[in-house]
């Protein structure tokens, strides 16, 4: 959009259709300490699968204790998220500084641009948004631009 010597520009992503394996699983392993929040809404007592698909948590000094038992958990259909997102991805407010200001310093013309990269997304999910990269935080940019 452009308004007297002001332009501002955005640049929108959209991604979807398309599937990905949550690797934010929830476990709680030796050294690591939880992996996901989601380790609160684990299967405890008989009756909790009606509301969690989350494993209960067996120890490895446990006689249930299985080698398999958390991989089973991880690459399960359970695990394949929906990553259709969409973000904003640049925004800039640039100035393009009149000419008759540019003829006087001896310039084409010139410009100041400031801006942001990776400004926010939104996703289906908080697993897939993180995965995604969608809550680092934004860059920012300060550009002067000049013609001789």
């Amino acid at each position: 959009m452009r308004w007297k010597n002001w332009e501002l520009a955005a640049q929108f992503l959209f991604e979807g259709g398309h599937k990905m394996r949550n690797t934010n699983v929830a476990f709680i392993s030796s050294g690591m300490g939880v992996v996901s929040k989601d380790i609160e809404n684990r299967w405890r007592e008989p009756g909790d699968e009606a509301y969690t698909d989350v494993p209960r948590y067996i120890s490895s000094e446990s006689e249930l204790y299985n080698y398999n038992y958390q991989s089973m958990y991880a690459n399960s259909s359970i695990n394949v998220i929906d990553a259709t997102n969409w973000r904003l991805r640049n925004l800039s407010l640039t100035y393009r500084i009149p000419a008759s200001v540019c003829h006087k310093l001896y310039l084409k013309n010139a410009r100041i641009m400031l801006g942001m990269e990776n400004v926010f997304m939104v996703a289906k999910s908080s697993n897939a948004k993180y995965l995604l990269g969608g809550y680092t935080k934004p860059n920012y940019l300060c550009g002067v631009y000049l013609n001789f």
